[in-house]
């Protein structure tokens, strides 16, 4: 190599560590990526540009797109004495109908046999627990199994509306008739319909209420009645 082309190969190297050194740090305890001075472990700092064309991190499949069905990169958690993967986040890609990938975050624990996932974000933005697919995109938190809480609250309107004056009460003949016919309450969806789509909270709480508040109203009616006519027995009984 001539003297020029060497004085410029080591000008070169020595711009690119330069460079290096200003934004990048290595140290027995820490390093340092896009800092000098790295306040953890490992310290990323990204820049100002947009976070879509110069992520902080980013964990890619390096294969080709078409077709492609499993898992596009991942962060993998392990104890310090063992390999095998005690916990994990990962992407898992699927090429669509509609000619795009269809993306899944998910998350999976380990377990004796090895990993299982538990949880995963779809590409609608739903969250789905015990199951990695859902029948209907609708739901945006989506359950396979019994959920426990110390509180609930759902959103509802109440049926106060029963007490209005120009409420339509249904006789009890009626009500009598409606479920001879059908074998379940009126506006109250039947059991088989239940069991397949399940129940909104808030709409069936509303019902169940507004039927209270209905048997309520029947009660009074009765009760007047009831007392009308043990005025009468007592006037009939006086007049002997």
């Amino acid at each position: 190599m001539t003297t020029p082309k060497l004085f410029i190969s080591a000008l070169l190297l020595l711009l690119s560590i330069k460079g290096f050194s200003q934004t990048n740090t290595v140290t027995a305890a820490k390093i340092g990526i896009g800092t000098t001075t790295p306040g953890f472990l490992l310290h990323v700092l990204g820049s100002n540009a947009s976070p879509s064309t110069n992520p902080v991190i980013r964990i890619a499949y390096n294969g080709k797109a078409e077709d492609y069905v499993g898992e596009t990169g991942s962060i993998v958690f392990s104890k310090h004495y063992d390999l095998n993967a005690t916990a994990k986040i990962y992407a898992f890609s699927e090429w669509g109908k509609t000619s795009f990938h269809e993306s899944d975050l998910r998350f999976a624990t380990g377990t004796s046999s090895g990993l299982v996932d538990r949880m995963v974000i779809n590409q609608f933005g739903n969250v789905l627990i015990g199951k990695l697919y859902q029948q209907f995109n609708g739901y945006k938190l989506d359950v396979n199994g019994p959920i426990r809480a110390n509180e609930v609250v759902v959103n509802t309107t109440g049926a106060d509306f029963v007490f209005d004056k120009d409420y339509s009460l249904m006789p009890l003949k009626e009500v009598e008739k409606f479920i001879a016919r059908h074998g379940h309450l009126p506006e109250i969806q039947p059991a088989a319909k239940m069991q397949q789509d399940g129940v909104e909270l808030g709409l069936l709480n509303t019902k169940l209420l507004q039927k209270i508040e209905e048997m309520t109203l029947h009660q009074i009616r009765l009760e007047k009645a009831l007392e009308q006519a043990l005025q009468r027995i007592e006037m009939l009984e006086e007049k002997k």
